[in-house]
């Protein structure tokens, strides 16, 4: 049962990464779109982001790994 809490958690925490994600490049496109914002350091931060989400994601999965084979013993 706590292995299987841990999972939902982990998926929960990815799903919400994954959705401030899309909120984020929404945003990002949209300011191009009507402001012309298209320059570089914007670019730059919008793959910061993109990188910080996913390094966040695979913190997850690496944080949780030690819960699993503890719940398993």
């Amino acid at each position: 049962m706590f292995q299987q809490a841990v999972q939902h958690s982990v998926a929960l925490q990815k799903k919400t990464l994954d959705h401030y994600s899309e909120q984020h490049r929404s945003a990002y496109d949209t300011a191009k779109k009507q402001f012309r914002m298209a320059t570089p350091g914007a670019e730059a931060f919008q793959s910061g982001l993109d990188a910080l989400f996913e390094t966040q994601k695979a913190m997850l999965d690496i944080a949780s790994k030690p819960l699993r084979h503890v719940a398993a013993a």
